[in-house]
């Protein structure tokens, strides 16, 4: 094989994400929100010995909303693009087997074009191969926000009406500069619907 044909293993991630996630898809984080994460988050995230991994007190800042809520839309863009990049790497060893220096990039193009080519909306609402290896990324970011605002678990529908829990989501997305999502895919992130 040419050596032309070859990409770096992060070149073959941007093009597995992109295809998976469309304009969703977070390539980088901007110099700003490196600037906040490292001024802001991870100077000040101390892990304790109680239970490590699952309780981190953060020093409270005296700073205005604006900039609190420009530090945490970086946080969870940092999250999910960490979650994305996991998820498209996922793809590529799966694909392509363990991940090397260099990609066939030829090999990547056809597999992405096999895997995840658009489904025609005239077609059955059947799931074909194709369909599932289409990314959701509507319902990732629900189940992102209800992993933010429940971090536990889900409440059950008694104690929380399904109106108020789409609300919330809503209103943690709409906070957090994210794209809305329907209150059926809430739903089923929340494990509500099928």
């Amino acid at each position: 094989m040419d050596d032309q044909n070859h990409i770096s293993t992060k070149e073959a991630l941007c093009r597995v994400g992109a295809a998976i996630y469309g304009s969703e898809w977070i390539g980088s984080l901007t110099q700003r929100e490196l600037w906040l994460l490292e001024r802001y988050v991870d100077r000040y995230t101390v892990r304790t010995s109680i239970l490590p991994g699952k309780i981190t007190f953060t020093e409270s800042l005296s700073f205005d909303p604006e900039l609190t809520r420009e530090v945490n839309r970086a946080r969870d863009r940092r999250d999910w693009s960490k979650a994305q990049r996991d998820r498209a790497f996922d793809w590529l060893e799966v694909r392509l087997g363990p991940l090397t220096s260099a990609i066939d990039g030829e090999k990547l193009a056809r597999e992405l074009a096999k895997e995840l080519s658009h489904v025609s909306p005239t077609r059955s609402d059947k799931r074909s191969p194709t369909r599932m290896a289409r990314a959701q990324p509507s319902r990732e970011r629900a189940s992102m926000a209800l992993q933010k605002i429940y971090s536990d678990s889900v409440p059950a529908q008694s104690t929380e009406p399904n109106k108020d829990l789409c609300k919330k989501v809503g209103d943690w997305l709409k906070a957090n500069g994210l794209p809305s999502v329907k209150d059926d895919t809430i739903l089923r992130a929340a494990g509500r619907r099928k």
